[in-house]
């Protein structure tokens, strides 16, 4: 809606569908709304309106969620280590996961990929305007599993011409800043606090090494990789 020409008559249409006088689970008002407006809002964009939106976006922080809105061009269930992760997980809710993907893989209907170029290309847009980025996946909705999926966000954001420098600052340094804490947090130094991934890959030259954590550092509280996989199988 932010590009759009005319964003009162769609908010008029978006509010009327808030008004929810069926009392529908969040949810499920939700999936309607996207299916209602977000594909008309992407073929009515206005590029004035858009390079407005973006140089105002500069202002603030963005957090493009590039995991769960490209899924249609990216499944993360096509990852070779996926289930492999989805074991770590509550049984309850991997149970209901792996039902929905075999639901999905079952289904007959064309895959419209419109959102997901568009989230791509609109993340890309924002990062070369100079729009600070954030990372997160909105997790735990739509197969993100807690910490696997912040990865594939982070390739993501390489993919759509971040550095790998700058996709590791969009999860640490740039937070930080954007909430006034960069003294505190979101880098290594003294006295900040000592909140660290330790990897046995170097991220700057390939975004994937975020995958090969070897140690955390939790508020000055080392957990070796042993301790790390105790905790996730433990629970």
């Amino acid at each position: 809606m932010d590009c759009v020409r005319d964003p009162e008559a769609w908010l008029a249409v978006r509010q009327e569908e808030l008004a929810n006088p069926g009392n529908e689970p969040g949810n499920v008002l939700r999936s309607r709304l996207h299916r209602l407006q977000r594909l008309p809002a992407i073929t009515s964009e206005d590029a004035e309106v858009c390079a407005e939106t973006i140089e105002a976006l500069k202002a603030t922080i963005t957090v493009p969620t590039l995991r769960m809105n490209s899924m249609d061009l990216f499944v993360p269930f096509d990852r070779d280590d996926f289930d492999q992760a989805m074991d770590l997980i509550p049984a309850s809710v991997s149970e209901e996961w792996r039902d929905a993907r075999d639901e999905l893989e079952a289904s007959e209907e064309p895959v419209d990929t419109t959102f997901a170029e568009w989230s791509l290309r609109r993340t890309g847009e924002l990062h070369a305007a100079g729009a600070p980025i954030a990372a997160g996946t909105d997790t735990p909705i739509g197969w993100s599993i807690p910490g696997y999926s912040l990865h594939t966000e982070l390739e993501q954001y390489v993919e759509v011409g971040m550095t790998p420098l700058e996709a590791l600052h969009s999860a640490t340094v740039k937070p930080a800043e954007f909430f006034g804490l960069e003294n505190e947090m979101g880098q290594i130094k003294v006295g900040a606090i000592a909140d660290a991934v330790l990897l046995s890959a170097n991220p700057l030259e390939d975004i994937t090494a975020t995958r090969s954590v070897e140690a955390v550092i939790n508020r000055g509280v080392l957990l070796t990789r042993d301790q790390l996989s105790q905790l996730v199988t433990a629970n």
